[in-house]
């Protein structure tokens, strides 16, 4: 190897160096977070599949066998970048009555064409236990932790739509939880004497990391120093 062709190798990792610190190089990763709130919501009987297309997200069973019925949400992640990784989930429920404080899971569904028609009956991944104790009364909120590694979160981010639902555990006994959907909470039914319209829309937030683009308007600059080194190698072997 010739001096001049030494001298170039070892130009290069301090150029390239000073092109990293002028923010070529991928920056380091930020939690974000989003809280989204529900687009659509339904509750299904299952088995029959019969659906009841209010604002109630229902967790329901009969008592005898026959039925239960599930509540089913869907989330628009488009805000969220497909290539981003999710850490942490939190779906937060606010309660509207119910009876006998019925233990339940919040499930994952691969279904995501169903809003705004309604859900078919198919099978749920559980992603998260409720305990009969955490059940809150009547307009009060819950907020479960889901673990976002128990199911597949990177198809959900490619085709922008989650799917969760609410589904019984014990189905040996008539009890029933009913959550508020899609709508929040009716005019005249809020716990404030005003009645006003309060917002108790089903939410999913979310915590993610996603790598920064290395800048555009620097690219430039890796050309000219990149141009710079070419230009000096020839003129040493000149």
């Amino acid at each position: 190897m010739s001096p001049a062709q030494t001298r170039l190798r070892s130009a290069i990792p301090p150029v390239l160096c000073a092109v990293a610190a002028l923010g070529l190089a991928p920056a380091a990763q930020a939690l974000t977070v989003v809280d989204i709130a529900a687009s659509h919501t339904n509750s299904l009987r299952a088995p029959t599949g019969y659906t009841y297309n209010d604002n109630r997200l229902r967790v329901y069973d009969d008592g005898s066998g026959e039925y239960a019925i599930e509540g089913w949400l869907q989330f628009d992640l488009s805000a969220i970048p497909d290539a981003a990784t999710i850490s942490a989930l939190t779906l937060t429920l606010t309660a509207a009555g119910g009876a006998n404080d019925p233990a339940f899971y919040v499930g994952w569904n691969a279904d995501d064409d169903w809003g705004p028609a309604a859900p078919t009956v198919s099978s749920s991944t559980a992603v998260s236990e409720v305990s009969t104790a955490a059940q809150p009364g009547a307009r009060q909120t819950l907020a479960l932790s889901l673990d976002p590694t128990a199911f597949d979160v990177v198809g959900d981010l490619a085709d922008d739509a989650m799917t969760l639902t609410l589904v019984m555990t014990d189905l040996s006994s008539y009890a029933y939880r009913y959550f508020y959907g899609a709508e929040g909470v009716a005019e005249g039914e809020g716990p404030t004497s005003s009645g006003d319209y309060l917002g108790y829309v089903p939410t999913l937030s979310v915590s993610y990391e996603a790598s920064a683009v290395p800048l555009p308007a620097a690219a430039p600059l890796l050309a000219a120093g990149l141009g710079a080194l070419a230009w000096a190698g020839r003129r040493r072997r000149g």
